[in-house]
């Protein structure tokens, strides 16, 4: 017992010295940021509301430098234009630009049309054949206003399977429902073989609109389809 408290308290010290650089780092750190702070609060403080802390200063000196030529030759001022002479030199820059754009938009189209017409005069494009789209027989009837060809009856899917050492020949498979049902005489037969009856509460409405409440439910059944094995709960009902 002795040994293990002196590793622990070598461990403890050796974790100490390898992590205490690291927290004093972070002592500094958060004291420095503390003296930030302060800084900035001591800043704020004195600041005077309503004022930007950037005062704007009057020019002190409110010369202006000129620029004069070596010659000692004084340029002449220049002159503004007047805002008609503008207007008008805009206007006209503006026009002879547009018809500019016009004239070689209709250019570009005539061109594009005429080697077009070219092309399939001369066979070397083809026109696309519009492609045929075979329509449905539901369809075909709405389009036409008539009502689909009604199909026989083609009856009910059946697939063989077993469950024990009982084989089922003709066993409904209704794609439609989501419960599998099973008659509590073909349990009987199985004589326990696939489990016990567990008690649901629950009522099933047939396709007459009569309700019947089944007598249990069997988890995981064992279904052979074939050579195929498949876990299937069924609800157990007394036909």
């Amino acid at each position: 017992m002795e040994d293990l408290i002196k590793a622990f308290i070598n461990k403890t010290d050796e974790m100490l010295e390898t992590h205490g650089p690291a927290i004093r780092e972070q002592g500094t750190t958060i004291q420095n940021l503390e003296r930030q702070v302060e800084k900035l609060a001591n800043l704020l403080s004195e600041r005077v509301p309503g004022i930007l802390p950037p005062d704007t200063e009057r020019n002190p000196k409110e010369t202006i430098k000129e620029v004069s030529l070596r010659s000692g030759h004084v340029l002449e001022d220049p002159k503004a234009k007047q805002k008609d002479e503008l207007i008008e030199g805009q206007v006209e820059i503006v026009e002879e630009q547009n018809n500019s754009n016009i004239q070689e938009g209709e250019v570009m189209v005539d061109d594009v049309y005429a080697k077009f017409l070219k092309e399939i005069l001369s066979n070397k494009r083809k026109v696309k054949e519009t492609s045929v789209v075979k329509l449905t027989e539901h369809c075909s009837a709405i389009l036409q206003n008539s009502l689909p060809q009604k199909c026989g009856d083609p009856g009910s899917f059946t697939i063989p399977c077993s469950l024990g050492n009982i084989k089922f020949k003709n066993s409904l498979c209704d794609l439609g429902t989501s419960i599998n049902l099973m008659p509590l005489s073909i349990f009987k037969k199985l004589k326990g073989e696939i489990g016990e009856i567990r008690l649901i509460h629950v009522s099933l409405q047939l396709a007459d609109q009569t309700a019947i409440i089944p007598e249990g439910i069997v988890e995981d059944v064992l279904v052979r389809v074939d050579k195929s094995f498949f876990p299937v709960d069924f609800i157990m009902i007394n036909m």
